[in-house]
This record gives C-alpha cells, sequence and structure tokens, in this order.
C-alpha cells in the first residue's frame, strides 16, 4: 500500500487510550524572517460507473484522497518559513505501540501539525520533529506534556505508480475546472477521469491513486476506498478530483525592519496582495509569485491594496501597478525533501537606485498586479547605487492527515 495509516490505539469497547505528548518549550526567534502560513492541501474523489458511451450511471462512493510524501515534495518547485525549533519532541505511549522501523515515518496527533520520528527508544518512546524543524504559525504550543487520545502513523511502503497501478489519463467532459473560493481563501481544481470500457473480466478497484502520469514517478496522492468498486465488462470506471489549495495570507502590521544606517529602520506593513490562479494540475500547484516575479518600488504613495484572489466575486482588485525598472528576480532556497518548507528572497539589488519610495512590491514585471507590498508607516524608502535591502521569508506546505 502507499500511505496507508499502520495502527492506532483503540481500547475494547471503542474506547480511545490516552497518550502524552511532551513540547520543547518555544523559543522566538526573528532573525530578519518574516514567518507566512503556506498552502493547506487536500484532495476529494468521486467513483461512478459509466456505460459503454461514457454516460454516466450512477455514483458509487466519495471521499478523501491522502496526499504522499513524494506529493508534497513536488510541490518545492512551486513553493519555496521560522517561529521556534522543535526538533526534540519525547513522545510516550501508554500501550506498546511503536516499532523499530517507525524511525522516519510520519505521526498524526489531533490538532497538532504532523510530526517525524526522529528516534526509535522503545515500544512506548519515540522522538520527533516537525518536519521543517519549526512550528507553523497560527499553532500555539502546549506549555507542559499533553495528552492526546488517538494517534496515527503514515508511512510510504510502496512508490512506484507503473507497478501498482493500472493507469489511465483520458478526460471526460466538463473536467479540468478552475474555481475561486476568496470567503475560504482557497482555489479549488476538478479533474474528471474516464477509464476505457472493461473487457475480459469485471474490474475490482480498491485504491485510488494519482500521479503526473509519469510511470517511474512516485504517486502524489492515494485513496483507500470504503470497500471496492466493481467495474462490469462493458462499462466505464470515472474518477472525478478535486483539490482544494487553501491559502493564509500574509497580514501583517506594525513589523520593524533594519536595513543598516545608510537605508535606514523602518516600522512596515507587509501583506500578500493577489493569488493568481495555479495553473497546471499535474504538477499540484503552480502559483503566481515564482522566481520569475521581480522586485520594484513606487515613489507615488499608493493605498496598501487588499487581499484579492484572481476570478473572486466581489473584493477589490488591485490592478496594474506601474514601478520601476532596475529589480531583481525573486530566487529560491534550496529544499530538502521531507520538510515542506522552501525560503524566497526579494532583493533591491546594489545596481539599482531608489529614492522615496513609498511601497516596495513585487510582481511579475513592471506594470503587472503586486503579489507582495511592504508598505512604511510613514516616511519613505531611499537606497543608493552600492547598496541593497532584502526580505527573505519561507513558507510551509501542509496537508490533511486524518487521526
Amino acid at each position: 500500500m502507499i500511505l496507508t495509516p499502520l495502527k492506532r490505539i483503540i481500547r475494547p469497547g471503542g474506547i480511545l487510550r490516552p497518550r502524552t505528548t511532551e513540547f520543547a518549550p518555544a523559543r522566538p526567534i526573528w532573525k530578519g524572517l518574516t514567518p507566512i502560513r503556506g498552502a493547506a492541501l487536500k484532495v476529494r474523489f468521486e467513483t461512478a460507473i459509466c456505460d459503454r458511451h461514457g454516460r454516466l450511471e450512477r455514483i458509487l462512493q466519495r471521499g478523501a484522497n491522502t496526499i504522499t510524501n513524494w506529493g508534497m515534495d513536488q510541490l518545492a518547485s512551486t513553493f519555496p518559513q521560522n517561529l521556534t525549533s522543535p526538533t526534540n519532541i519525547s513522545v510516550v505511549s501508554d500501550l506498546s505501540f511503536f516499532v523499530a522501523s517507525d524511525a522516519g515515518r510520519t505521526l498524526k496527533l489531533p490538532n497538532v501539525p504532523e510530526l517525524k520520528i526522529t528516534i526509535y527508544t522503545d515500544t512506548q518512546h519515540v522522538t520527533c520533529q516537525t518536519p521543517s524543524g519549526d512550528w507553523l504559525p497560527g499553532f500555539s504550543v502546549p506549555g507542559s506534556p499533553t495528552n492526546y487520545s488517538v494517534a496515527t502513523i503514515y508511512f510510504t511502503d510502496l512508490s512506484t505508480l507503473a507497478t501498482y497501478f493500472t493507469q489511465f489519463n483520458t478526460y471526460d467532459t466538463g473536467g479540468a475546472t478552475q474555481t475561486t473560493d476568496a470567503t475560504n481563501t482557497q482555489f479549488i481544481y476538478e479533474r474528471i477521469f474516464l477509464g476505457p470500457a472493461v473487457s475480459g473480466s469485471d474490474w475490482t478497484v480498491n485504491q485510488l491513486g494519482w500521479s503526473d502520469g509519469n510511470g517511474s514517478h512516485n504517486c502524489f496522492g492515494i485513496a483507500n476506498l470504503a470497500s471496492p468498486d466493481v467495474i462490469s465488462v462493458g462499462k466505464k470506471y470515472r474518477v472525478k478530483l478535486n483539490l482544494y489549495s487553501t491559502y493564509t495570507p500574509l497580514d501583517l502590521v506594525g513589523v520593524a525592519v533594519n536595513w543598516g544606517a545608510t537605508i535606514g529602520n523602518y516600522t512596515m506593513n507587509i501583506r500578500s496582495v493577489y493569488f493568481g490562479y495555479e495553473s497546471s494540475w499535474t504538477t499540484i500547484l503552480q502559483s503566481l509569485g515564482g522566481s520569475g516575479c521581480r522586485s520594484n518600488y513606487r515613489t507615488d504613495n499608493p493605498a496598501m491594496p487588499s487581499i484579492y484572489f484572481q476570478g473572486q466575486s466581489g473584493g477589490t482588485d488591485p490592478g496594474l501597478w506601474l514601478g520601476n525598472a532596475g529589480g531583481q528576480n525573486v530566487s529560491f532556497g534550496s529544499y530538502t525533501n521531507g520538510t515542506y518548507k522552501r525560503t524566497k528572497n526579494i532583493r533591491w539589488p546594489d545596481t539599482q537606485s531608489i529614492t522615496a519610495a513609498y511601497a516596495l512590491f513585487v510582481s511579475e514585471e513592471a506594470g503587472y498586479r503586486p503579489m507582495w507590498v511592504m508598505k512604511p508607516q510613514s516616511g519613505t524608502v531611499t537606497k543608493p547605487i552600492g547598496y541593497w535591502c532584502d526580505w527573505t521569508f519561507p513558507v510551509y506546505w501542509t496537508r490533511n492527515l486524518p487521526t
């Protein structure tokens, strides 16, 4: 199986056994990094039977598709965050629960970001850390040992799609749609797959996987069906996948920024302004604001724009911002598999002079909508040639792992 729950703690009669998790104490850091929440990803599926012409006959079942570690790593190409360093989390079970091979696997506790087991001590003791080594912004770290009633361990046991699944990538009409749910700060993507007419003998489907279609690649997501789907000879199997990509926009007020004696100190308001469509289903996400975007600035004192999702109903589109030439491309930090975190760096380079800028921003090019905006609460930013200023921020992406 791929990414299937290994075990759960359940006492006879269905009562869940408590366990204790001890968190390392929180330790705030700043070091010039601005914490940002990334995307939370979930996938829902619907299976159905169609006649030999592809006409829908009946819905079979609906459920959730878990994104695998491999799928999470693929986001590093598009998503490139730092609060505390929870790298030494002791987990104690009141049952013999853990096995030696759990080291390196994922531990999920209710309402806690996913953890990676780093050290197996014995069947009741392991040491964990978050994948990135940081607590996600918005998570309140308990100040004392905390009891949790259930835990689930996830792991990838079989990785290659080509040797495990029957692939089909023909699409039914109505698929590849893209909608904006600005109220919940998310984009929703739909793809409908339609298999060939079954011949020879009935199909029995126990699991669904999805990837970019390259047979040598690992599965990006997997679902264990609640009960097998049986597709009779002459019928077609139809699978609808919906990807929900949810953002927590950056919206910080009164951030102290120190760019040295020449450029100076500022109190900044910082905001993620424009979220454009992620255009590629096969790579899961392809967000705007990547390495093709450039640093820019304005000298005409624009108002701070509202947060806006492309395609949303209502709201205020920030419109096109005409900036100044000489900016530098946004750059990505390196990525380590299994961390689900990547940094981006925005630099206003030493080859560029800035005089009395009321706003620093990032866009695809001058004359495009701003992706991120930094605006001093008072005064302006001036920078001579020979000096540079920048902004480095880390971004996390997460997934839904049920417990």
